[in-house]
């Protein structure tokens, strides 16, 4: 059994044993005979497409959940579907606050008089019009449809991967969008840079590279300070990996990943960049003793080096406004 059918059996292994508790969940058909090709009561397990959509789309999508089916009768367990393109809207609402949260944050560093404040407003809805219209599409292919799991064969038969590769690849790729969102591809950026005369420019550009810099001179410590424990650096590794990565950082958009300051997703991009250096550059590879470049090339994360949620904690303290 490969990753995905190990994923899919213990999500519905978990909703199973979740459902055999709550009666008002599952329907039941006592009388029901055997099913066929199997013995009195088999179970089978359906999944909803659109809420396995929706569940790795959505920060605020629901928990992945299953269909449970005794005989001919099934039950959904969860809310029923409702309209496609206010779903979307409704779960949008994160990424209309990030645009929103935007502006906010250009009036602060720059005074925006009424007419600036509205072209960017029109911009961020335009945006946001943009992506529900894109997502909705992509959601509208799963709603009302389930996918029946039959443990007879393993319940993962060619068809029934295919389906899922499917709801994976169109929410993987609406995700990206999502994250997206309000970062340097949007119209709004666009008309920011557009919309502020040339003294807000400066300004504007100056504070958000301070914010960047203070940020990311954070995440460095952070990582280094891990891998200090974990592959024992010296100080002159030390100090060499954080010149390296500290004289090339991102911009303030790549850092934020067009969403809000998140620590950690700072530090990821850190241990990204770092695998990145040590595997293209000779001179800062050579920095490192053969088992700790090893380590890196095999990547922070898979080798188990860098885990986000323990050292990445605290890195938003740095993420301050510079007037």
């Amino acid at each position: 059994m490969n990753r995905l059918h190990g994923l899919i059996a213990a999500a519905l292994g978990v909703v199973l044993a979740i459902a055999a508790g709550r009666a008002d969940d599952v329907v039941v058909d006592e009388a029901a005979g055997p099913t066929a090709g199997g013995g009195q009561g088999m179970l089978f397990g359906g999944a909803d497409l659109v809420q396995m959509f929706d569940s790795q789309t959505f920060e605020n999508g629901p928990a992945f959940q299953m269909a449970v089916v005794m005989g001919d009768q099934a039950q959904v367990v969860g809310r029923p579907p409702a309209d496609n393109d206010a779903q979307v809207v409704r779960r949008l609402e994160p990424v209309r606050q990030r645009l929103e949260a935007r502006i906010k944050t250009v009036d602060r560093i720059v005074g925006l008089d009424d007419k600036q404040r509205k072209k960017l407003e029109i911009a961020a809805q335009s945006d946001l019009r943009r992506l529900a219209a894109t997502v909705a599409e992509a959601r509208s292919k799963y709603t009302g449809r389930s996918l029946k799991l039959d443990p007879r064969n393993g319940g993962f038969d060619a068809e029934a991967q295919k389906v899922i590769q499917d709801v994976q690849q169109d929410a993987r790729r609406s995700r990206e969008a999502i994250g997206q969102a309000a970062g340097a591809g949007s119209l709004l950026a666009k008309v920011i840079t557009g919309t502020l005369d040339e003294p807000q420019t400066t300004k504007y550009k100056a504070v958000m590279t301070g914010r960047r810099d203070c940020r990311w001179r954070a995440a460095v410590a952070t990582v280094l300070s891990e891998l200090d424990e974990t592959l024992g650096l010296t100080q002159k590794q030390h100090d060499a990996l954080a010149a390296a990565l500290v004289a090339a950082p991102p911009s303030a958009d790549e850092l934020a990943g067009g969403g809000p300051a998140q620590p950690e997703s700072a530090v990821l991009l850190v241990a990204t960049r770092l695998e990145a250096a040590v595997g293209g550059d000779a001179k800062l590879a050579a920095v490192l003793d053969p088992r700790q470049r090893a380590a890196v090339a095999a990547g922070l994360q898979q080798a188990g080096l860098w885990q986000v949620g323990g050292a990445g904690a605290g890195v938003g303290e740095f993420d301050i406004l510079i007037d």
